[in-house]
């Protein structure tokens, strides 16, 4: 319900937090008496994610098209620039660091949000391909899951290869726990979002196996 000034003002508070994320990286590496702003801090709300949930929005809303070539190169530039980053921070401190890849604010959001124009302009159509693989439905559920899992398990700064290995258990383990809720009426809409009677004919245990057998037949 907000007019064209109060969407600008929410563009400009996302940007604020996203250029402030980008500055973060370098100020980390190069100032030694490092401390963020408060005024930042209270604009990153949910742990910072809350302004990529309302540039989601606004970029599902978007209707001007950008070009794929543009959105393509960009999207290159920026996975080079934060694997190597990336590399060298981890180099630097002698751990794996992750100030280059953050999920809430700098290059990875740009990075995501080229990755999401690209999937809206050229794969938003149904596909029935999609509807039947039994984990697509479960996918925001599985969100929410794998990360309550790295909260439980946290230990520290890993190797990486330790981390590629424990995500890739996390993945696996995030799919069960999911389609095991739901698979439970009482539980399946409470934690996963979806209703029962939906989910027993695309994601549950009993639709996953009922098809198994048709497909066998």
């Amino acid at each position: 319900m907000l007019d064209k000034n109060g969407h600008r003002l929410i563009l400009i508070l996302i940007a604020a937090v996203e250029c402030w994320g980008i500055f973060r990286v370098f100020a980390i590496s190069c100032l030694s008496d490092w401390r963020e702003p408060d005024i930042i801090m209270q604009l990153r709300l949910l742990g910072g994610h809350l302004p990529t949930f309302l540039l989601g929005y606004y970029l599902g809303n978007m209707r001007r098209r950008v070009h794929n070539g543009i959105l393509i190169g960009v999207t290159l530039i920026l996975f080079a620039f934060i694997a190597l980053g990336t590399y060298w921070r981890t180099v630097q401190i002698g751990a794996y660091d992750t100030v280059f890849q953050s999920q809430s604010a700098g290059f990875e959001v740009i990075l995501a949000a080229c990755l999401f124009l690209i999937a809206k302009q050229n794969l938003d159509r149904p596909a029935r391909f999609l509807r039947r693989i039994a984990i697509v439905p479960l996918f925001e559920t599985v969100y929410l899951i794998h990360a309550l899992i790295i909260f439980l398990l946290s230990i520290g700064p890993l190797s990486f290869p330790y981390i590629v290995g424990a995500t890739a258990l996390n993945f696996v383990a995030s799919c069960l726990i999911s389609k095991t809720l739901c698979s439970i009426p009482a539980l399946c809409y409470p934690f996963t979002g979806i209703r029962y009677k939906d989910a027993k004919e695309t994601c549950s245990w009993g639709a996953t196996i009922r098809n198994f057998r048709q497909k066998n037949e």
